[in-house]
């Protein structure tokens, strides 16, 4: 692609992001089929930090701090954007006793308890309107 191309039609769209909050899993952006996207693109949700970083030996300016938000990945594409559901997974477990035939519950044996485990989806940090993407 030409830069100058690029710059034009990034300056005319605006920078890639999040315009809707649909709930804490799943935001909207504003790319879709017109800018390429199709679903099961990969996207890092972030916010850039107010402040600019100075390397402290060399002074020299390292620009702002990216505030990674999560991931997520392209569920639904429409013509002027599309819809990302985080794709990270947190582990959470649920402890169960084991009961014997005639109902006791052998909860101070730990060997006889029974672990659930699962993986659910985990949310964005915080999700907000403004905040900027880049594809993974």
């Amino acid at each position: 692609m030409n830069d100058k191309k690029g710059q034009g039609e990034a300056e005319k769209t605006g920078p890639a992001c999040v315009v809707r909050v649909i709930d804490n899993t799943k935001v909207a952006i504003n790319r879709g089929a017109r800018n390429g996207i199709v679903e099961g693109m990969r996207f890092v949700v972030y916010r850039l930090s107010g402040e600019e970083i100075k390397d402290p030996f060399t002074k020299e300016s390292l620009g702002p701090l990216a505030i990674v938000k999560g991931t997520g990945k392209v569920i639904n594409v429409q013509e002027t954007m599309s819809v990302l559901e985080s794709d990270q997974k947190e582990r959470t477990e649920r402890t169960t006793a084991q009961q014997t035939p005639g109902g006791t519950i052998l909860s101070i044996y730990p060997f006889m308890r029974e672990v659930e485990v699962a993986f659910e989806r985990k949310p964005f940090d915080n999700p907000g309107v403004g905040d900027l993407i880049k594809r993974v």
